[in-house]
């Protein structure tokens, strides 16, 4: 073996141990609660994405570990599928009576789950992505970006699945509500669920664009498009936050409206307020705020909008909210994403991030004072 493989091999091997530690973290975590157990519990959705990248980058430079992230990736695919289906079918089984389930809808998502995962196989075809790369600046020959191309439209057409069969988001069906409710944390555990992931969430989109695998820090700080604001950008997107929350009332109220016009389901805003209960305070509302709006900007518009452009990552962005919103909501959130959008292409991610924690931060306080 030599010297490159072998760097390699122990990168690899670093890195599932890595993973290793940190599921059996989680599990020991189960008897054993506490702050390093919150803080493990709370790497759980990034952790995997980091070692399929990490295998990703290895592949490029070793074939001999590409059947491993191909299998890696095969099994992110399928425990999205698996998740998006599970939480449909209890959306749709009786809360008082669990295993009583709709047969024919289970059979319809399960379908259309299968469906959607094949779908997104189509990214390991090169012919598919040379069509892709016509529009977005991809490589289609990249063993990084076709992996990529797999995982974003996964994430992309799974999430859609309950809501496309059911008509409702699944977090808002009655049986899911009851079962959070049952596992409902106290505030103060929440916040900090809060707090860890936005550490994972930047962690790991530091190793998604391949930090000391293809990139040093200020080439991955580059890629992310994160820089210290100046004040006018600052102003900027505190300006353009406050113009949202102006504009969007406006927006989601003509959005509600033309729905009940053609007489379709629109969301139920108290259902909605329900699962962000522990945001519904100062405190809580700042930690969500600066927790969605930096970790979802520097996800969304700093790892994938360079490659997949500015619609593609905002309808991922509006798709990782079907398991809460209907589709006017969605169609809101996505015209939102846009907004963010457009402002990291002619600024920064950094720009975003602020702007995108000073918009929700302003809707949750409104909310908080009963003005919204």
């Amino acid at each position: 073996m030599n010297r490159a493989n072998l760097l390699n091999a122990k990168s690899l091997l670093a890195s599932a141990a890595l993973l290793t530690a940190l599921y059996l973290l989680s599990t020991a975590s189960e008897v054993a609660r506490g702050e390093l157990a919150l803080f493990i519990e709370s790497s759980a959705e990034v952790i995997p994405f980091v070692f399929l990248a990490v295998l990703a980058y290895l592949g490029e430079k070793d074939m001999c570990l590409r059947p491993f992230a191909v299998l890696w990736c095969l099994l992110l695919v399928t425990a999205v599928a698996l998740f998006s289906f599970g939480l449909g079918v209890l959306s749709i089984s009786e809360p008082s009576r669990p295993e009583n389930i709709p047969w024919e809808e289970a059979a319809g998502m399960a379908g259309l789950c299968l469906l959607a995962a094949l779908i997104s196989l189509l990214g390991f075809l090169q012919r598919f992505r040379m069509f892709c790369a016509r529009y977005l600046p991809l490589d289609p020959r990249s063993f990084v970006h076709a992996l990529a191309l797999v995982m974003v439209m996964a994430v992309t057409l799974l999430p859609m699945v309950p809501l496309i069969i059911t008509g409702t988001p699944p977090l808002l069906s009655p049986s899911v509500l009851q079962s959070l409710d049952e596992m409902q944390m106290e505030q103060s555990e929440t916040i900090k669920l809060f707090a860890y992931s936005l550490f994972w969430t930047i962690l790991g989109s530091f190793m998604i664009v391949g930090l000391f695998l293809k990139r040093d820090l200020r080439q991955s700080l580059k890629r992310l498009a994160l820089v210290l604001p100046t004040a006018s950008q600052t102003l900027i997107a505190l300006v353009l936050a406050l113009a949202m929350v102006v504009a969007f009332s406006v927006i989601d109220e003509g959005i509600r409206e033309f729905w009940e016009l053609m007489g379709w389901q629109t969301t139920d805003p108290e259902l909605v307020m329900m699962l962000f209960k522990s945001a519904l305070t100062p405190v809580g509302a700042l930690v969500l705020s600066i927790t969605a709006g930096v970790g979802e900007e520097v996800a969304v518009r700093g790892v994938l909008q360079p490659r997949f452009g500015m619609i593609w990552p905002s309808l991922l962005f509006a798709s990782l909210h079907a398991y809460q919103y209907g589709w006017d909501a969605l169609l809101s959130v996505f015209l939102a994403g846009m907004a963010f959008a457009f402002l990291r292409r002619y600024s920064n991610t950094s720009t975003c991030a602020i702007a995108h924690a000073a918009y929700d931060l302003t809707l949750f306080m409104l909310i908080i004072a009963g003005i919204s």
